[in-house]
């Protein structure tokens, strides 16, 4: 039995190792920033308050209830007038209170878009900071591996028979180049640091596990069509605009519904005390009265410039929709551009430059193994496979960037129901 128990905890102890090893996924990073993130929950709160309005702007204005004393009683013919009760009543003209309760619904669905918005936000920053990892890991791997290399070139020098003052500095040359390298490794590793504090930010938690070095590029259909029709359907910023439209014109009919009169409707009682002189008409009953009035909007300036300010809003609006499509429509071409222009320069590298550099190597390799050309020769002719593979990796870190950037544009989530 014992043994048992202790195989048991084993496994559960290799288990967790295993797990904590495990890097995230960026599903994982994603659902952990949903969850933690306080700028999203700050944006959900304030959907959730505004929703109450609806509740609030639904309803009547609340009644007022009013009590006079009389410090002096009046006296009447049916008594002594002690104190009085009223009840008040305002009543908007026809229409009014839906329209504010349909402008308070507009409002909170822009704060519900505000919370979609805001995720886009946080997938895109986490997106930017891991590829921005993955590059520093790439460059890493690609300076350890000329430091492997240059060590390779040093030993090759070293074992050879003759060694000239020439060789001596060729040597020294390699030693530096090697040095400085490894002092690149450290620079970049010591950068990822400030990048893993911005994730941990960014998700609302600390990182208990690696993070992942791989990221699927954008799947999105680069046609610009269909990136303006998913646009128009998804982006919540251009939903955000659409409503903020809709809510202008219904404050333009709320500002000719102000301009309507207010009913005001009311109930009065006055409570009394028996006359002193006997009165023969006196019932019994205490008086009381039902009332009723209007406030009229009659001053023509106010009326004028509360519908001209409305006019003006709903233009501003209109005008502001225009805006942003002639800037989405800029940011498309200029990210499409950026896109295009990435992947002829990857093409470059992957079909052309980097081929041709390894096979000018090789062969300046074979040609100083036999002694007809120098070390600084083969030497130079690496450093420029060093520079092609620093750059392709580079330019390929900003093809990515520039994929999700138009995810971002276009308001993209990942939905099946689009075209891939």
């Amino acid at each position: 039995m014992f043994k048992i128990i202790l195989f048991f905890i084993f496994i559960a102890f290799y288990s967790s190792i295993f797990a904590t090893n495990k890097p995230y996924s960026f599903e994982e990073l994603q659902s952990i920033a949903y969850k933690n993130n306080a700028n999203l929950k700050s944006a959900h709160l304030k959907w959730k308050a505004s929703s109450e309005n609806i509740n609030i702007e639904s309803s009547l204005p609340d009644p007022v209830i009013s009590y006079n004393e009389f410090i002096e009683k009046v006296q009447t013919r049916t008594g002594s007038q002690v104190r009085k009760f009223s009840l008040k009543q305002q009543i908007p003209w026809f229409n009014t209170i839906s329209t504010k309760t349909n402008i308070a619904s507009l409002i909170s669905n822009i704060y519900e878009l505000e919370v979609s918005i805001e995720k886009i936000n946080i997938t895109q920053s986490l997106k930017n900071e891991l590829s921005n990892l993955i590059l520093i890991d790439k460059k890493i791997k690609i300076n350890e591996e000329s430091i492997r290399v240059f060590n390779d070139l040093e030993k090759s020098l070293k074992e050879r028979i003759n060694i000239t003052n020439k060789n001596l500095t060729h040597i020294l040359q390699i030693q530096i180049d090697s040095e400085l390298l490894k002092n690149n490794i450290e620079t970049l590793a010591l950068s990822k640091k400030p990048i893993l504090k911005k994730i941990e930010r960014i998700i609302g938690d600390r990182l208990y596990r690696r993070i992942p070095l791989n990221l699927k590029k954008t799947t999105i259909n680069f046609e610009k069509s269909k990136l303006t029709d998913y646009f128009h359907q998804h982006n919540p910023s251009w939903n955000k605009h659409l409503t903020l439209e809709s809510i202008a014109k219904y404050n333009n009919k709320l500002a000719s519904l102000k301009n309507k009169p207010t009913f005001n409707f009311g109930y009065n009682w006055i409570q009394t005390t028996p006359s002193k002189i006997s009165n023969p008409h006196r019932n019994g009953k205490d008086p009381s009265s039902v009332t009723f009035s209007m406030s009229i909007p009659i001053w023509k300036a106010k009326k004028k410039a509360r519908l001209n300010k409305a006019k003006l809003e709903l233009e501003e609006t209109i005008s502001l929709r225009k805006a942003v499509i002639d800037r989405f429509k800029q940011n498309i071409e200029k990210e499409l551009f950026n896109i295009q222009s990435s992947k002829r320069k990857n093409l470059l590298y992957t079909k052309k430059l980097l081929p041709r550099a390894i096979d000018a190597y090789k062969s300046a390799k074979i040609s100083y193994e036999a002694g007809e050309l120098s070390l600084q020769e083969i030497y130079d002719s690496y450093q420029l496979i060093l520079k092609l593979k620093l750059n392709f990796e580079i330019n390929n870190n900003l093809l990515m960037k520039a994929g999700f950037n138009l995810e971002k544009l276009i308001g993209f989530t990942g939905d099946s129901d689009y075209e891939k």
